[in-house]
């Protein structure tokens, strides 16, 4: 099972006293743990390290030193550990965790997430002082907090803003911890960056005794093997692409046995069981292939009603379904997990921009690097040298190297484009000066990434665990140079140079990306009047969010466009969130 934590802090709840209100029904197969002040309910297994009187670990936690499940701490350590209000943890260990920490100076606690965002945290509080601490939204309807409600407001302004994901939830009352940041109880709303991705994008010092490829190497085989040894059955995803070939390379080499499948679309562009076949034979791993099942679909239904956003895609149904036969298949006792590639392009700067040339000219001025890596970004995205030399110089310019986030306002109701601010608020976008812009939306780029971290995740399936999303891993690539991805003229260049003696050459020097969408086009033929009686007669319309009128052009149009179908199918799953949440 996916891990699921509900944790209660409130005042006069001491040691053994078990009056306060914490309501979990028989069934949900959870354990109980009482301390001064606080109720927790979590999944066996799910506490990762007992800090004693002062606090608790939940999930999943690793040593720097020698990447080995830590699970006990001398008092020396603990004290240090809720002295530095969890800074200790996240200088020397990794991993995807919530900590409970007890302040010294007071009777109240700090909350602090780790910064890889594998782990979620949402918080809600009630007027009598009470907070509440989940990472599934659809928990605290089994408190006093009660069943989450719509924030109509929030939803509109999601779908102007799907990959940007803030503290904010579309859910009333329900706000997230970010990734690496800390919140003290008693103010759960002033949360303040505890790990910032800023701290670490200089050259790691290691440099000067490993190369960027090599270091990368050793830092994921570590990685993947400490994740590995967590549980005892891995299913996995293959595409036959670089970033899940490498994690499988890593699982490999940590002497993992795990269950391999790749689902194919109908149409050539997103079948890739010859790649996926290729990489599976190298490693001498079966592997299990088919197509995505149209017969999976139920567009009334949306696979993440139970979280705080409709960050589903329809398509993850088939997903779902194939993952669950697998299970099926592992035979004996002990922990399971599925495993996936998932974040490499965002971990690896996998980007089509100019800003990687604007980047080496603020660091080595107009020489021969700076037209290498013009060279390099003209392989990589197809677009004239001209065209990148004067966006370069622009960004470079430009005063502010900070990201500047885009609004999708495309079939929202211009009422509502109008009335309702997008505030793109989050402390990794609060750019230092003088970072140069590449960095930037390297950054970017992993926050981007949040969204489709939760996609995957299902109280009925077991855990999803994507390790290149790892704190080590994390941070060493952005202390990589961001035209050093590029080198060249590939991308994801140093991962490739990193297992490049490991992988078949035909995944090294693959460049061109299978992709669900054709898939996701069919669900649209296939559902498109079940969509337009949804919308024509649902939520997003009768609260004034979508443009009813735009949207049925588009229903009633007999070739939309690749962009007007995924809007719509986008918009589906939003309808069935919101009539999950308002039942």
């Amino acid at each position: 099972m996916t891990a699921r934590f509900l944790l209660r802090l409130a005042p006069g709840i001491f040691g053994d006293d078990r009056t306060g209100r914490l309501l979990l029904r028989d069934g949900h197969g959870f354990e109980t743990r009482y301390g001064d002040g606080f109720q927790l309910a979590c999944e066996p297994g799910d506490i990762a390290l007992s800090l004693g009187d002062y606090g608790l670990v939940i999930g999943k936690l690793f040593s720097r030193i020698d990447n080995r499940a830590v699970s006990d701490l001398g008092p020396d350590i603990r004290a240090e550990v809720v002295r530095t209000r969890g800074q200790w943890l996240l200088e020397n260990c990794w991993g995807g965790y919530v900590a409970l920490l007890r302040d010294p100076g007071s009777t109240d606690f700090f909350l602090l997430r780790d910064p890889s965002g594998l782990l979620a945290c949402y918080h809600a509080a009630e007027a009598c002082g009470t907070v509440y601490f989940t990472n599934e939204p659809e928990l605290l309807s089994l408190t006093s907090f009660g069943r989450g409600r719509v924030d109509w407001t929030r939803l509109s302004t999601h779908l102007r803003s799907s990959d940007f994901r803030g503290s904010e939830t579309c859910l009333l009352g329900i706000s997230e911890l970010l990734p690496g940041c800390r919140l003290r109880a008693a103010a759960p709303k002033d949360q303040e960056p505890a790990w910032t991705p800023w701290d670490h994008i200089k050259p790691d010092w290691r440099f000067k005794r490993e190369s960027p490829s090599e270091l990368l190497r050793r830092t994921i085989d570590n990685c993947v093997g400490a994740w590995a040894r967590t549980y005892d059955h891995i299913v996995m995803g293959i595409s036959g692409g670089l970033d899940s070939s490498i994690v499988l390379s890593s699982l490999k080499t940590a002497g993992a046995s795990p269950l391999l499948y790749t689902l194919a679309t109908r149409a050539p562009e997103g079948d890739e069981r010859d790649f996926a076949q290729n990489v599976a034979d190298h490693f001498e791993y079966a592997l299990s292939a088919s197509h995505y099942a149209m017969a999976e679909i139920n567009p009334g239904k949306s696979h993440v009603a139970h979280l705080a956003r409709p960050v589903g895609n329809y398509f993850v149904q088939a997903v779902e379904s194939t993952v669950r036969k697998h299970m099926d298949l592992i035979e004996g006792d002990g922990a399971a997990a599925i495993f996936s590639g998932g974040g490499g392009d965002n971990v690896f700067c996998f980007a089509a921009s100019a800003t990687p040339a604007a980047d080496r000219l603020l660091a080595e001025g107009l020489g021969p690097g700076f037209l290498s890596t013009l060279r390099d970004i003209h392989s990589v995205t197809g677009a004239s040298v001209p065209q990148i030399l004067t966006k370069a110089i622009s960004r470079a310019c430009r005063r502010d190297h900070g990201h500047r986030w885009k609004e999708n306002s495309h079939l929202i109701a211009a009422e509502r484009s109008a009335s309702e601010t997008l505030a793109f608020a989050h402390p990794w976008l609060d750019c230092p000066r003088a970072v140069p812009p590449g960095k930037a939306l390297h950054i970017a780029l992993l926050l981007r990434f949040h969204n489709h971290i939760e996609r995957h995740r299902r109280p009925d399936l077991p855990a999803t665990i994507m390790p290149l999303l790892s704190q080590p891993i994390i941070e060493l690539c952005l202390s990589i140079p961001s035209w050093s991805w590029f080198e060249g003229g590939i991308n994801r260049s140093v991962a490739r140079a990193a297992f490049a003696d490991r992988l078949p050459t035909a995944t090294v020097r693959r460049t061109v990306k299978g992709r669900p969408d054709s898939f996701a086009l069919e669900i649209y033929d296939a559902h498109r009047d079940a969509l337009r009686e949804m919308l024509g007669e649902g939520l997003l319309r009768q609260q004034g969010i979508i443009d009813w009128h735009g949207v049925e052009t588009v229903l009633i149009n007999t070739a939309p466009s690749h962009v007007e179908r995924l809007r719509l199918l986008e918009f589906g799953n939003a309808e069935a969130w919101a009539r999950h949440w308002t039942q």
